[in-house]
């Protein structure tokens, strides 16, 4: 059974001269409240039980939520006082039957996979999930920094930055964890419990780049009105990654592609491009090239390389968006060399219409696998050797380019 708490208890004060004497969570959009549209999704993620924490104006929640929605398993929790999302929580767990809840805020609509994050959150066997998105200068949002299997290393304070990973205010909590610390009555759930305790305990987030918008400022209010219009044109376009040495060219066994002449495309590569690049709007080259810090290679031969095979691909009717490689070494430790995701986090950023959750990476190693698992994204081994790997979040394997359908 699938359990969720909706924290709707705040007071929306932001919003207060647009929406007069409505909590926030029944602001109108488009004629419909804005609680309808985070139920319908909920019910869409096949949430059995719904606990709502109310506060301000609750009697006009529980109105609308039996008036609308007769049939929705419901309990209501409403708090005398202001406690704080923490607090708020405690306060709703009374009403939780399972080992683990969902928890979600009712001023915000991200519409991950539930089932996605619940089995990230099993896996890992987490006491905290938090699902992240990865978001264009997020000036009003503090960020969240993980490692390559989504523990959370460090939440970092709102900063003018280009880009991060925020927390998109979809959780999985484990009851016993959530009961096991003693907090005050009033306390912040992100502040005084996970950012307090991220170093000692299993609290993960997984990448899930999907629609985000949280109406708790008048701008995003105003723009849920029109970006709600569309929504299911919100993912549409697709990305592809691919790896180059071993995928796009054959991979020279302990040696580096040193010049043009030396390339050699994979096996039906060049047939099957044309036929693929219909698939996607967009086409990314993701490669580790140390051979450029170990001066084995010019940057300007690899340009040359690079070149060559985007006009052999468009000679296919195929075309690539952009080439992104990173030439450090091994030691350098940084934060571009696949598995880091560092490549992946600069494409998202130079084209925020893309999406990591609608993207394909295709590549031929256990660093390109942990790179696109590391942002959800589905991982294709490229195996046409049909060697054993061992290497878990593999969505498939290719033996030849003609098996890739998209």
């Amino acid at each position: 059974m699938k359990e969720c708490i909706i924290l709707a208890g705040g007071l929306g004060t932001r919003l207060a001269h647009l929406i007069l004497n409505l909590p926030k969570c029944l602001a109108p959009v488009n004629d419909k409240p804005f609680l309808h549209y985070l139920i319908t999704y909920l019910i869409h993620q096949r949430i059995d039980r719904f606990i709502f924490s109310l506060g301000y104006k609750s009697d006009q929640i529980v109105q609308f939520i039996q008036t609308q929605y007769p049939q929705l398993k419901a309990k209501f929790i409403v708090e005398n006082e202001p406690l704080g999302t923490g607090g708020a929580v405690i306060n709703a767990i009374q009403e939780i039957e399972s080992d683990n809840f969902f928890l979600v805020n009712a001023d915000t609509y991200y519409t991950i996979d539930f089932e996605q994050l619940l089995n990230f959150h099993s896996q890992r066997n987490a006491a905290v999930s938090i699902a992240v998105k990865p978001f264009i200068r997020p000036l009003r949002y503090g960020t969240v920094i993980i490692d390559l299997n989504g523990r959370i290393q460090n939440f970092s304070e709102k900063s003018l930055i280009e880009y991060g990973l925020i927390n998109g205010g979809v959780y999985i909590l484990n009851k016993a964890y959530f009961r096991s610390k003693e907090m005050n009555k009033v306390f912040s759930l992100e502040k005084d419990l996970f950012e307090r305790f991220v170093v000692e305990d299993d609290i993960f987030a997984q990448v899930q780049d999907q629609y985000f918008i949280d109406i708790g400022v008048p701008e995003d209010y105003q723009r849920v009105q029109e970006e709600f219009k569309s929504l299911n044109s919100y993912s549409s376009k697709r990305t592809l990654f691919l790896d180059r040495d071993g995928v796009i060219n054959n991979l020279r066994e302990n040696d580096y592609v040193k010049s043009v002449e030396e390339l050699e495309f994979t096996e039906g590569f060049l047939e099957n491009i044309g036929r693929i690049s219909q698939q996607f709007d967009n086409i990314f080259i993701v490669t580790n090239q140390q051979c450029i810090g170990k001066g084995i290679v010019s940057v300007e031969t690899l340009a040359n390389i690079h070149y060559k095979i985007i006009r052999s691909i468009r000679k296919q009717g195929g075309f690539i968006t952009k080439v992104y490689y990173c030439p450090h070494l091994i030691e350098d430790l940084c934060n571009c060399r696949k598995p880091q995701p560092g490549l992946l986090d600069r494409i998202r950023q130079e084209y925020p219409e893309i999406r990591f959750s609608n993207s394909v990476f295709i590549g031929d190693s256990k660093t390109d696998m942990i790179a696109a698992n590391s942002r959800n994204i589905k991982a294709i081994l490229f195996n046409p050797k049909q060697k054993k790997f061992n290497q878990a979040g593999i969505t498939c394997e290719l033996k030849h380019w003609n098996e890739f359908h998209g």
